[in-house]
């Protein structure tokens, strides 16, 4: 089937478990393509929208089948992570952002089920009020259900940025690191304009313990609160480079033992390092 309208083209927003395959969704004045909650997206080819593809974070896993490139040539390429109120839930496998399709987060994600999210190097995450990711819950920290990974790791030349289109302190919540399935590590990453209502830019909680998180050349920059906050019982291991500068808090406050930090950076921050 084909799509082609003023607004928007195909939705599947309401359905239990939609399914959208093998369409030409083209030249719509709006989305592409609306995906609520699970089914399957995939063999579609949606280009030539004002952007390709609304989901809700319940349908998040339900794309991984879509073959990206399928998803480019609209006027905005970007995914949007939206609807609806409340915090929204992501239990999958493995969630893939490429740089050629930078997220849109509007709501606050939650990756439990021992889902993986991985970010090739160069991905984009852009968040708005109301933006927030956390990942795992705690209490209770059972890895097996209600933990998660993080894998953002990008090479020397290229960031991964988690941020705002509006570049205010603030404009969006933070990065929680709360029950983790196995070793989350963030290699070359910018955090910027985070720290929405008092929150830390980047918080890692005790639920972690005993599973490692990796920070490898982070940077957290323009936080309304706090830049990093690393709590107690938390295994953290820092290499190459952390910074934290320009916050309305401070840097970096760890409460955990045994944090190393090899080489820092914690300027012009509103407290102490």
């Amino acid at each position: 089937a084909g799509y082609s309208n003023n607004q928007g083209g195909g939705s599947t927003a309401g359905a239990v478990a939609g399914r959208i395959q093998d369409n030409q969704i083209i030249a719509n004045g709006g989305v592409g393509l609306t995906h609520h909650n699970g089914g399957t997206v995939s063999g579609n080819r949606v280009r030539s929208n004002r952007l390709p593809l609304s989901v809700n974070a319940a349908a998040i896993g339900a794309v991984t089948a879509q073959n990206i490139d399928s998803l480019l040539g609209n006027t905005g390429d970007t995914l949007v992570v939206e609807c609806c109120s409340g915090e929204e839930v992501v239990a999958s496998d493995t969630v893939r952002t490429r740089p050629e399709l930078p997220w849109r987060i509007d709501v606050g994600l939650r990756f439990i089920n021992r889902t993986v999210w991985k970010l090739q190097p160069g991905s984009s995450i852009f968040l708005n009020s109301g933006g927030r990711i956390q990942i795992g819950q705690n209490p209770p920290c059972d890895p097996s259900t209600q933990g998660a990974v993080l894998r953002a790791e990008s090479d020397n030349t290229t960031a991964i940025r988690f941020t705002s289109r509006n570049q205010t302190r603030g404009a969006w919540s933070q990065i929680l690191l709360e029950c983790l399935s196995d070793t989350t590590k963030l290699s070359n990453v910018e955090v910027r304009y985070a720290g929405a209502g008092g929150e830390d830019a980047i918080r890692i909680a005790p639920g972690t313990a005993g599973v490692p998180v990796i920070l490898d050349s982070v940077r957290v920059l323009h936080s309304g609160s706090r830049g990093v906050l690393i709590q107690n019982a938390a295994k953290v291991i820092v290499q190459r480079h952390l910074a934290a500068d320009s916050n309305n808090a401070e840097g970096l406050k760890v409460e955990a033992r045994d944090v190393s930090i090899p080489k820092g950076s914690f300027r012009a921050n509103g407290g102490p390092a």
